[in-house]
C-alpha cells in the first residue's frame, strides 16, 4: 500500500466491536487502515459498496 499524503491524518471511527477501536477518543489506533469493496454489492451506493478490510472483531482474537 503506498501513500502520497503522509503527515497528520487520523481515522474516526465509531465501530466499537473492532479491536483497533479507541473508545476513549473514539479514534482508529491504526496508522492506515485499508477500505475495500463488498463483495458482490455494484448498486453504487457508498453505504453498501465499501467497507473497512482493516477490521478485526475483538472476539475473533
Amino acid at each position: 500500500m503506498s501513500s502520497t499524503n503522509k503527515g497528520n491524518q487520523t481515522i474516526g471511527c465509531n465501530v466499537s466491536s473492532c479491536v483497533h477501536f479507541d473508545g476513549s477518543e473514539n479514534m482508529c489506533k491504526l496508522h492506515s487502515i485499508n477500505v475495500e469493496p463488498m463483495e458482490g454489492c455494484h448498486n453504487g451506493k457508498a453505504c453498501d459498496e465499501s467497507m473497512c478490510g482493516s477490521y478485526k472483531c475483538q472476539h475473533e482474537i
